[in-house]
């Protein structure tokens, strides 16, 4: 569930969450999010390049 997890989301425009379990980022007119930056609770730095907007995804932490 990524408990506990910090996720940076970078853009153009800026960004949004939710305290959903889920997380939630509002793009506005943004195509895409240039950078996605997750900081996992195990140490774990896991980076995401232009993902697609209007998209769930399903993040896994990767293993050591």
């Amino acid at each position: 569930m990524g408990i506990g997890a910090k996720i940076h989301l970078s853009t153009a425009t800026g960004y949004a969450s939710s305290s959903d379990p889920r997380v939630h980022f509002g793009l506005g007119p943004a195509a895409s999010a240039r950078e996605i930056s997750i900081d996992w609770p195990s140490g774990i730095h896991q980076t995401l390049h232009n993902v697609p907007s209007n998209r769930i995804l399903d993040i896994t932490e990767p293993t050591r």
